[in-house]
């Protein structure tokens, strides 16, 4: 029988209570009000790590399917459509100033010309299929949809695609083939809205698209990326480390804001595309979408928005739209913009600059934010208030939590303990956080370790897969040998010796670690205190 998340949960706020680092009476209190006005609390560090461990625990455990937290994000996705459908462009004067800098930046970076060539011919280059599902399609796998029955949403690019196979020999082949078992591409002009675990209240809605459309929408996207490379310093592929970093440095200095919006994929309505991005590449855009959904109850709706994250062009021309318009904010308040700079490809940032955008997680400089939340509600998006920040204390993107430039992300446990590799990464990780803050979790650590049958045959070097087992650090020598029991001596000698040749010993590790003399993870962890080792 597996820990209940719920159990676990309790444990840890037994260890934080042991460790004075919370009041038993405030415990619920904290969960409820934590990160809403953490930047007033002042807190120390480790205090402050320890409320946000609690916090995150069990914020996205993954609830029963089919549930209220499907009906609410379908509910959730059926408002934000028909906002979508009423969206009208109302900007007053300060907002139509910023908005034309955007849309002058979008039409610079988009326009075909030598930073960009959207053409048929260079989608058809980059087009590919996707990893997911696809409307239509037999399987997930590129062979179900290269050989199998394909749908698009329209005839062209059903025609399109079945052009370029036949264009080559070795995809022609394949292509006739297809066609002589499952037919031509068929039109399907819908895709079909599901729902995905996001958090315990709320799943999270995407649209699996046809699968011919999937394959231009990703060639499409390939291009737009790579043109916001060069002309912003954006690079969509590593962003989400220089927006850790960007975060980091505002928990300190309170230079930046970090914002977040709330369904911000689904919130890019098809008339504020046609507002603010250049005409032939909002043209394509239109063409590579999908026009109607079908809901889980049957109903076929008609889509108001670009779509939702199951189009392939989405997350781009989000990245793309915000960082447009927070360009357009930095030209009217006279922020001197300073674009990320590589050294070479895939290198990190030798420069970081003073903005970045991946997606809906957006930083800019401080100054900027009111303006900036200003136009994007007149764009039709929600900020997210609850996940905004701005002054020295917290601030949160892309994954990373920093308070004070210190990283206090949390754990999350998302499925049931019942598994045995949920039970190895959820211990390997709250070890992990244990060790990093110097707070003790034994109580749910050992309630982990308790719940697998003969643990002691599942332990595993750090550097396997986190739901292999659990980790034991090598082991280091400290302290004078004459406490360890002479009849040991001889075989701790030996672990070190393994430890010395780089080779792992689990046996030789627990006869060390038991025997007294031995501390795991170097000098970050006090022996018997927080060590992952010490549960074990």
């Amino acid at each position: 029988m597996g820990v209940s998340p719920f159990a676990l949960y309790d444990c840890v706020v037994d260890d934080l209570v042991s460790s004075r680092l919370l009041a038993s009476h405030d415990v619920e209190a904290y969960r409820a009000e934590c990160v809403g006005s953490i930047n007033g609390f002042g807190l120390p560090d480790q205090q402050f790590a320890a409320l946000h461990l609690l916090k995150a625990l069990v914020a996205k455990l993954e609830p029963p399917r089919g549930g209220e937290a499907d009906r609410a994000a379908i509910e959730k996705f059926l408002s934000v459509n028909d906002l979508c459908s009423a969206f009208t462009l109302d900007l007053d004067q300060e907002l139509r100033v910023v908005f034309g800098y955007a849309r002058a930046h979008l039409a610079r970076w988009f326009e075909p010309g030598a930073n960009l060539t959207l053409s048929q011919a260079a989608i058809s280059d980059h087009a590919r299929f996707g990893p997911g599902s696809s409307a239509g399609s037999a399987g997930t796998s590129f062979y179900e949809k290269v050989y199998g029955p394909l749908c698009a949403s329209s005839d062209f690019l059903g025609h399109w695609y079945m052009s370029d196979m036949l264009a080559s020999e070795p995809t022609a082949a394949c292509e006739n083939s297809r066609q002589s078992a499952y037919g031509p591409v068929s039109v399907r002009k819908h895709g079909s809205l599901e729902t995905v675990p996001k958090k315990r209240d709320i799943s999270r809605t995407i649209c699996i698209e046809p699968a011919v459309n999937t394959y231009f929408q990703l060639g499409a996207a390939e291009l737009l990326t790579e043109a916001l490379r060069r002309s912003t310093g954006i690079d969509i592929p590593t962003q989400q480390e220089r927006n850790r970093m960007l975060a980091s440095t505002a928990s300190v200095t309170g230079e930046y804001f970090t914002l977040d919006l709330s369904s911000a994929s689904d919130s890019i309505s098809m008339e504020l595309v046609r507002h603010l991005w250049p005409r032939s590449t909002a043209g394509w855009l239109r063409t590579l979408r999908t026009p109607q959904c079908s809901l889980p109850d049957g109903r076929i709706i008609d889509l108001h928005m670009l779509g939702t994250m199951g189009n392939g062009t989405t997350f781009v021309v989000q990245t793309a739209t915000f960082c447009a318009l927070l360009w357009g904010v930095y030209d009217h308040l006279g922020i001197k913009r300073v674009n990320p700079v590589f050294d070479r490809p895939g290198s990190h940032a030798n420069r970081v600059g003073n903005f970045g955008v991946y997606g809906d997680d957006c930083i800019g400089a401080s100054s900027a934010l009111p303006l900036f939340a200003r136009i994007l509600k007149a764009c039709g998006f929600k900020v997210n208030v609850d996940k905004t920040f701005c002054g020295v204390g917290f601030n949160e993107s892309c994954g990373g939590d920093y308070y004070h430039g210190r990283d206090v992300r949390g754990v999350y446990i998302r499925k049931d303990l019942s598994e045995l590799s949920e039970n190895f990464k959820a211990f390997n990780r709250l070890a992990d956080w244990s060790a990093r803050h110097g707070v003790p979790l034994y109580r749910a650590l050992t309630m982990l370790r308790d719940a697998v049958r003969g643990w002691k045959m599942h332990l595993v070097p750090p550097g396997d897969d986190l739901e292999t087992g659990f980790h034991c650090p090598p082991p280091k020598p400290v302290g004078p040998y004459r406490v360890i029991l002479r009849r040991e001596r001889r075989r701790c000698i030996d672990a070190v010796d393994l430890h010395l040749r780089k080779r792992w010993s689990d046996s030789a590790f627990a006869i060390a670690y038991l025997s007294g003399c031995f501390v795991p993870y170097k000098d970050r962890v006090l022996k018997g205190v927080n060590s992952p080792a010490a549960y074990l």
